[in-house]
């Protein structure tokens, strides 16, 4: 791993009998510092809407859908 301030790279890929995979990333303290903030942050907004984050991350598929028919529509 290099010593870039702000430095993700994809390390390892598993994948499960089931179809899933688990991916393994080496990242620098940097973007380990934005990760946990990200995340931490992301779970005040979910418990203050009420919402899951299972929830969360359902609408976001459903936009990130909508964006990619937009780009094959083009």
């Amino acid at each position: 791993m290099s010593d870039e301030k702000f430095m993700m790279e994809l390390a390892d890929i598993t994948d499960h009998e089931d179809g899933s995979a688990t991916y393994a990333f080496n990242v620098s303290h940097g973007v380990n510092e934005i990760i946990n903030e990200l995340g931490f942050k992301l779970l005040i907004y979910c418990s203050m809407a009420q919402k899951s984050t299972d929830s969360v991350f359902e609408a976001l598929l459903v936009e990130v859908d909508k964006n990619l028919d937009l780009i094959d529509n083009e």
